[in-house]
């Protein structure tokens, strides 16, 4: 027996046609003498620095070494940043069938809200969100959260109470839903107690940020919090105004093409204008002159019928 293994199902399914291997087994494909299964593909990969709380290009913060390298699945560039792969998580959903449903991007409020009525837990194991919105929509439904402990979208949530709490691994995640899993009613209660107390309307939200807001300028104001300058700070402050300089000189450019454009424009209009009345000037001109013509040559055959009149008398 020969074993082969594919990158992923897609091209599994390919060998196994070709080898003649048609049989489909749990995980694995057989006949003619070959096994042909499958690897998990690229679904994961190491964390980005911002998974380890670095922001943006930061000289100081180089190298980036952190003490444990973590794993995330796997993440495709867009126009926006890094997002995970959609497209290799449905591969990986692809032997569940139906059992696991993509919805993608939902706009409509009933049809989200019909999906939070219709859970019976809400999985967000997210570190980094400023602010758990998609929690407090499925508290108006009545549905429990699954958050990391700690996390922003954390705040505020009793494990037990009003939602629940896991460690930021996967194996906590698996742990806490198969204890979850085997009480559907605490799940419940708690989605009924999440309902009572995370919800939050718009008003109390505005308020709620308004406030807080306040704190931190006043903060600000009473000089509470630390000095954040930095050596490099002076070097791209300097870089800023300069490249803010070179922004106006070109506006100012810009500006002063646009006028000489707009110069131009105004003074071949008056050339053309000048050449158009000079056209007609000179038409009329011409006209008259041939007028003048026509009645000289008329008036000077009259005079010269006249005097053939006079010369044939005596003649």
């Amino acid at each position: 027996m020969i074993t082969i293994l594919a990158e992923k199902p897609s091209v599994a399914r390919e060998i196994a046609r070709i080898v003649g291997a048609m049989k489909r087994e749990e995980g694995y494909f057989t006949g003619n003498g070959y096994h042909v299964t499958w690897a998990l593909g690229h679904l994961v990969q190491l964390a980005l620095p911002d998974g380890y709380g670095i922001k943006g290009f930061r000289r100081d913060s180089l190298p980036v070494i952190p003490k444990n390298f973590e794993l995330i699945p796997r993440q495709v560039k867009t126009d926006k940043g890094y997002k995970a792969d959609a497209a290799a998580v449905q591969e990986y959903a692809r032997p569940l069938g139906g059992k696991c449903i993509f919805t993608g991007a939902i706009s409509q409020r009933e049809t989200l809200r019909a999906w939070y009525c219709r859970a019976d837990l809400f999985l967000f194991p997210s570190s980094y969100d400023t602010n758990g919105l998609v929690v407090r929509e499925a508290a108006a439904c009545d549905l429990a959260a699954v958050l990391i402990d700690g996390s922003c979208a954390a705040e505020g949530v009793t494990d037990g109470v009003d939602g629940f709490l896991i460690d930021e691994n996967a194996g906590s995640m698996a742990a806490k839903l198969q204890e979850i899993c085997k009480r559907p009613e605490c799940m419940a209660q708690v989605g009924r107690q999440a309902g009572d107390r995370l919800y939050l309307s718009w008003g109390d939200a505005v308020k709620r940020a308004r406030e807080r807001y306040g704190i931190v300028m006043e903060n600000y104001r009473m000089g509470r919090y630390d000095d954040h300058h930095r050596p490099m700070d002076g070097v791209l402050n300097a870089q800023g105004s300069m490249m803010d300089t070179l922004a106006k000189l070109r506006d100012l450019g810009d500006g002063l093409a646009e006028r000489y454009r707009e110069g131009w424009d105004e003074h071949r209009e008056g050339i053309q204008e000048r050449r158009d009345e000079f056209r007609e000037e000179f038409q009329e001109r011409l006209e008259e002159h041939r007028e003048g013509r026509r009645a000289f040559r008329t008036e000077l055959k009259q005079k010269g019928e006249a005097l053939w009149q006079k010369l044939d008398r005596y003649l």
